[in-house]
């Protein structure tokens, strides 16, 4: 006797989490510096405060900190060969100790079964003194993980990225995801710079899409164990 079974597949689906302003193009860059330039951190004594970033919060543990969106001029002590995509990036400066970042909230939230990479491009300038930067995904208030692999020379860039499995039955499920480019100095002027976050997800999903092969193979297998029954019945008539 032949049977027909058909089983879930476990297929993984992968999905673009929605970032705004995820280049950085969108605000209003006030200010003039090396190109022009917005900055986040009120009484500042790097910067006056001045312009906007979309989409973007400025956190920080010193006054002594900048942040925001940066068109930077070609050359100087910028960069000999543009990295970033677009005209604009983003930017951290710190000058004494502390933490400086940038963070957005999404819309998206967590997912149980499900894994999350984050990814970023990171610039050093020639100018920059000291570097260090962290890439970091949060769950509500929770850090889920983070990233700071790429060590640059000055004017240079790299991306850098890591993975995040939430597991089978997550407490922080539901919770709100949150990105945070962050900068941390031990007391010497220190900046980063970011371009192109992206993040993106992959869920199992149990519903095959049509056309996959697993069902046409299960059906084929179904069809020749029929006319395998038909061919014997026929030659013992």
């Amino acid at each position: 006797m032949c049977f027909l079974t058909i089983a879930a597949a476990s297929v993984l689906r992968a999905d673009v989490v929605p970032i705004n302003n995820s280049g950085f193009e969108s605000g209003n860059l006030a200010q003039v510096g090396n190109g022009t330039f917005s900055q986040l951190v009120p009484g500042s004594s790097i910067f006056a405060v001045g312009g906007t970033l979309d989409n973007w919060a400025v956190a920080f543990s010193t006054t002594a900190s900048a942040a925001g969106g940066f068109d930077p001029s070609a050359g100087g002590v910028n960069w000999t060969t543009k990295w970033w995509d677009g005209n604009n990036i983003a930017y951290l400066q710190i000058g004494a100790p502390g933490t400086v970042s940038l963070s957005q909230t999404l819309t998206a939230t967590l997912l149980d079964n499900s894994t999350y990479t984050l990814s970023a491009l990171i610039g050093r300038r020639e100018f920059t003194p000291n570097f260090n930067y962290a890439i970091q995904l949060y769950a509500g208030s929770t850090l889920l993980d983070s990233a700071s692999n790429v060590s640059l020379a000055s004017n240079s860039s790299g991306s850098d990225s890591f993975m995040y499995s939430s597991g089978a039955s997550n407490a922080l499920a539901g919770q709100n995801l949150k990105i945070v480019l962050s900068s941390t100095s031990t007391g010497a002027f220190t900046e980063a710079f970011f371009d192109d976050v992206a993040l993106s997800v992959s869920t199992p999903n149990a519903v095959p899409e049509p056309g996959t092969v697993w069902p046409l193979l299960t059906l084929t297998a179904f069809i020749a164990c029929i006319q395998t029954i038909r061919l014997r019945r026929k030659a013992s008539r």
